[in-house]
């Protein structure tokens, strides 16, 4: 698979119409350019409370989330980056609302 490198304003554009303004996107110098959202509660849930391996979950997360590349492109980055998915999922994490290091106090 060609990663791509650059993604054009129009691409841009006609992804924030189909998937709403919040659209974050990561470079990586193997895997190309690409463009997420951030999870929805019934996603979230899903990843959370799947009771398959963390490895579904996070492709459940990632498939939920991922707006581009598409259809066998994203089949593809699955196949030749498969721990890939973790990574951005730590990034779809940050975006949805996740925190590290929250320290809880007790009441």
């Amino acid at each position: 698979m060609a990663a791509a490198t650059a993604i054009d304003q129009a691409t841009i554009d006609g992804l924030k119409a189909k998937h709403g303004r919040r659209l974050y996107m990561v470079e990586d110098p193997d895997v190309g350019v690409v463009v997420f959202k951030p999870a929805s509660k019934e996603a979230w849930g899903e990843f959370i409370d799947q009771n398959g391996t963390v490895d579904d979950a996070t492709r459940t997360l990632f498939d939920a989330c991922v707006v581009y590349p598409t259809g066998s492109e994203l089949q593809q980055l699955h196949e030749d980056y498969p721990a890939f998915a973790d990574s951005l999922a730590m990034a779809i994490r940050e975006k949805s609302g996740g925190r590290r290091g929250l320290a809880p106090k007790a009441l």
